[in-house]
């Protein structure tokens, strides 16, 4: 089980991810995400993947802990007038004590590369996702415009 804390100095959002075991997974769907200057936005649009791809999600209180979470992301978004935004990305994991310990952090393009997973293709959805999601959006009418 994962969380995700996406914040920037004005906001903060959460995400429990119970199907999610990676955190490869993770950092691969946000460096497919379009780079932006805000936390709510940011999890939009990884809620927004997550959903295309068949990916289970529930919202969460991002100042809470989580005790029964393996893995954390965090997600801080920078953004300075004048300058493009940055994403800096922490990644905890429990120890054999059960305590949340940091492996990893940085920006999110050097965290990809530590964990090397620059580029493939973020939650892959299976074929039975797959076929489970044709099926119901095929007795789905088109709406009218």
């Amino acid at each position: 089980m994962m969380k995700l804390v996406i914040h920037d100095r004005h906001s903060a959002a959460g995400l429990i991810l119970p199907e999610v075991g990676h955190m490869r997974d993770v950092v691969r769907a946000l460096r497919g995400l379009e780079t932006v200057d805000s936390a709510s936005v940011l999890l939009e649009a990884f809620a927004r993947r997550c959903l295309e791809a068949g990916v289970a999600f529930d919202s969460t209180d991002p100042l809470t802990a989580c005790s029964f979470c393996t893995h954390l992301v965090e997600v801080e978004v920078h953004a300075e007038d004048g300058a493009a935004p940055v994403q800096f990305v922490r990644l905890y994991d429990r120890d054999t004590d059960g305590i949340l310990c940091r492996r990893h952090h940085g920006t999110l393009h050097a965290v990809a590369r530590q964990l090397r997973c620059e580029d493939g293709v973020p939650f892959p959805t299976l074929p039975a996702i797959a076929a489970k999601t044709a099926a119901l959006t095929a007795g789905i009418p088109p709406r009218p415009l």
